[in-house]
């Protein structure tokens, strides 16, 4: 997990998903609003129907953090990333690796976009 300070708060993410465009992908839509602080804040939306239980849904949020830490100081940016409804994750090593996969795509798609 990252720090606090570089995670978004219920209040922010609202903000991000109201104001700016998204970037899609097969599973994952990425919503960017470019902030003022020197480092990017970053949340995760993952529905109840994209996972069984709770300990799939934090295991996706925790994979998705540790893949967005390198990113932080990248681009000041406020990044909100949502998991599409009728994705389903599954607890298992080739769903990790396309969420992987993906994220990574969307994160180097947006970093390629701001230089």
């Amino acid at each position: 997990m990252i720090s606090k300070i570089y995670r978004l708060k219920e209040r922010e993410v609202k903000k991000v998903l109201k104001i700016w465009k998204p970037f899609f992908s097969y599973t994952l839509v990425f919503n960017v609003l470019p902030n003022t602080l020197w480092h990017g804040r970053f949340a995760i939306i993952i529905w109840w129907k994209s996972v069984k239980n709770a300990v799939i849904r934090n295991r996706f949020r925790r994979l998705y953090f540790e893949t967005c830490r390198p990113y932080i100081d990248s681009f000041p940016s406020d990044i909100a990333c949502v998991v599409k409804t009728k994705t389903q994750l599954e607890n298992n090593e080739t769903s990790l690796k396309n969420f992987e996969k993906e994220l990574l795509y969307l994160l180097d798609k947006k970093l390629w976009k701001n230089t």
